[in-house]
């Protein structure tokens, strides 16, 4: 039962530790959008150039961690 409750008060910890790092982020994006000029455009997401799909094989897979 001590295992449960440990393992249980450990996530909950974990959890706020998670949400107020989230929140932190939040905050920073907010003043970095209030800091750009009037009419800026977003920056584009950043696109992989890595293949997705069936040109992926295995091989390829563990080359990356080899």
């Amino acid at each position: 039962m001590n295992a449960i409750f440990e393992a249980c008060s450990f996530q909950d910890i974990t959890s706020q530790r998670i949400r107020r790092a989230i929140e932190h982020l939040q905050r920073v994006e907010t003043m970095l959008t209030d800091l750009a000029p009037p009419g800026a455009e977003p920056i584009a997401q950043h696109q992989s150039t890595a293949p997705i799909g069936p040109d992926l094989v295995q091989s390829d897979v563990d080359k990356v961690f080899d």
